[in-house]
């Protein structure tokens, strides 16, 4: 096996993204629908994030592990980060970890921003051991006839990494 590294998403990168974010986006919420989704039902919830964001990709052996977009937000002063997927064969490897810590290195002291699910517990302790903090609890969103209800995450820099 090869050495994992970490490089700017370009735009010939869309299809392993969609990869990516289907396993994960499967793994996790596909057993709380009410409705199953169909492949390009679940593209489609990737495909705005998808267009034109910055990011970071981490793969290995040309093989993609994970990807984190953001985009800066007057709104909230600093980034936000749209999507953060990492395969789920592959979680627990600290992925995650290296991707965001590649992104704080390059904001310059500014918070970043984002929304998770607040059933995935998983991901919700490990932005806790990052150092983050929730600072809005209620964002909903129907997908499959099931509605998930998402929460506000902030870190500020520096991050924290167990």
């Amino acid at each position: 096996m090869g050495e994992a590294l970490i490089r700017r998403i370009e735009p010939q990168d869309r299809q392993a993204l969609l990869r990516v974010f289907c396993a994960a986006w499967q793994e996790e919420f596909s057993q709380h629908l009410a409705q199953p989704l169909s492949v390009a039902e679940v593209e489609a919830l990737a495909s705005e994030a998808l267009q034109g964001s910055m990011g970071w990709l981490l793969e290995q052996d040309s093989q993609p592990l994970g990807y984190l977009i953001y985009q800066e937000s007057l709104e909230s002063g600093g980034i936000e980060v749209l999507h953060w997927y990492v395969d789920p064969r592959r979680q627990g490897e600290g992925i995650g970890s290296r991707l965001f810590e590649v992104l704080i290195g390059s904001l310059a002291g500014q918070p970043a921003h984002w929304w998770a699910w607040e059933g995935n517990q998983r991901a919700n302790r490990a932005y806790q051991n990052m150092g983050a903090s929730i600072t809005d609890r209620r964002r909903m969103k129907t997908i499959g006839g099931t509605r998930f209800y998402y929460q506000r995450w902030r870190l500020n820099s520096p991050l924290v990494i167990d």
